[in-house]
């Protein structure tokens, strides 16, 4: 049975903390910097470690600098360790990707990514309203 920080990690986070941003083929929702930092505190209810490694060459001219970073967290009680790959024009823009991608394998703003393809909220109930966070 999940506990309720995983159950508030996997729920949609609310709408008024979902940005857009313009990729030159359409608005894409997403959740910046802060906020996940923000919510992260708020569900684990605790610090997290966050890890990011020399930045390297991503071969994209568009965005050529890329970071893997490694945030581990405590949920419910289990500590978790999950990676993400961010790239950005400058090392600060390829740490904020990595850490939302990161965020992202423990659920956090996963439905941004799936779009209509999440399903995990409607099979599991798992839901956070929007006064859960100010």
């Amino acid at each position: 049975m999940p506990g309720e920080q995983l159950k508030q990690l996997a729920a949609k986070v609310p709408d008024k903390l979902v940005s857009q941003v313009d990729k030159g083929f359409g608005n894409v929702d997403y959740l910046d910097h802060a906020q996940v930092v923000q919510l992260l505190l708020h569900h684990l209810e605790a610090p997290f470690n966050w890890e990011v490694s020399a930045p390297h060459q991503s071969g994209d001219t568009k965005n050529p600098v890329a970071v893997i970073g490694t945030l581990t967290v405590v949920v419910d009680g289990k500590q978790y360790t999950v990676q993400g790959v961010g790239d950005g024009q400058d090392f600060k823009k390829a740490e904020s990707d990595a850490v939302k991608r990161a965020a992202m394998k423990l659920g956090l703003g996963l439905e941004l990514w799936a779009q209509d393809s999440y399903w995990l909220d409607r099979a599991t109930g798992w839901q956070v309203s929007d006064d859960a966070v100010q």
